[in-house]
């Protein structure tokens, strides 16, 4: 990876209307997910009395993240994954440096590039989302008269206590960007990549979700929340399994699609002459 091709990689995205309609549909949409909660009563405390604790962190694991039901990623983590896909998809369709069409080497610096400035991208989506989140169910609602469960345990001091559930979503994010980058990378179409970007998101989720329920755990602290199709699993049956997976492996499971779509990203770049 030169100077060269990073400078490119930042003009292309900066250059792009469509890098800054996603850029500015997350907040966006984390802004909408928040006050759809609020005015939804979800996670609301009512007159039944407070909610537990387990309840009120998974729910302000939920608001500050902005986790939609149904969708297979946080709105940040769709994003990211939308932007590596049209960064490599781009290049493919309109080949902006030399660098695309020569040696493997260079051609490998190019989408180190891709990946670094993705990884950049992808962590500004992470920090703004956690910070509009928490912000909104801390401090905005409970100002507007609208008192939700999590905004308990987003300003009790004991909310130190996400930061595990948090760096997840970080890495989460992450990792959506990467896989997103390397998805288009093997099937150098936009719609493909996107396609394929998915279909990693839901396959991951589902077998991480099937092995937790075979061996008769639930996922880590806070971070199930992330998910929101964990529970299409629900009635699988839960076997008796040694309860042995560290919750660091469980965590960085996001890094696997990455892992396996960069082998075979390499593997086809040796192969080919242009990106």
């Amino acid at each position: 990876m030169t100077v060269h091709a990073l400078s490119y990689e930042l003009r292309r995205l900066r250059g792009l209307r469509s890098s800054w309609l996603i850029l500015a549909a997350v907040p966006v949409a984390d802004l909408a997910v928040v006050l759809a909660r609020a005015l939804a009563g979800t996670g609301a405390g009512g007159p039944r009395g407070g909610p537990d604790r387990t309840s009120a962190i998974a729910s302000a694991v939920r608001a500050a993240t902005g986790v939609v039901p149904w969708l297979p990623l946080p709105v940040a983590a769709l994003a990211a994954g939308v932007l590596g896909v049209l960064a490599y998809a781009h290049d493919a369709r309109h080949p902006g440096l030399v660098a695309s069409r020569v040696a493997f080497g260079r051609r490998a610096g190019l989408i180190g590039a891709k990946l670094l400035v993705s990884a950049v991208v992808s962590a500004a989506l992470a920090a703004v989302t956690l910070l509009l989140g928490t912000a909104l169910e801390a401090f905005a609602l409970p100002a507007a008269g609208l008192r939700t469960e999590a905004a308990a345990v987003l300003r009790h001091p004991g909310a130190t206590a996400l930061w595990q559930p948090f760096a997840a979503f970080a890495l989460l994010v992450l990792a959506a960007g990467w896989t997103g980058v390397l998805a288009a990378a093997v099937v150098r179409r936009a719609g493909a990549g996107l396609a394929l970007f998915l279909a990693l998101a839901v396959a991951l989720e589902a077998s991480a979700g099937l092995v937790l329920r075979r061996v008769g755990r639930g996922w880590p602290f806070g971070a199930g929340e992330l998910l929101p199709l964990r529970n299409a699993l629900g009635r699988v049956p839960v076997e008796g399994f040694a309860r042995a997976v560290p919750d660091g492996v469980l965590l960085a499971l996001p890094l696997l699609p990455v892992a396996v779509l960069a082998t075979v990203c390499l593997a086809l770049q040796l192969r080919r002459r242009a990106l």
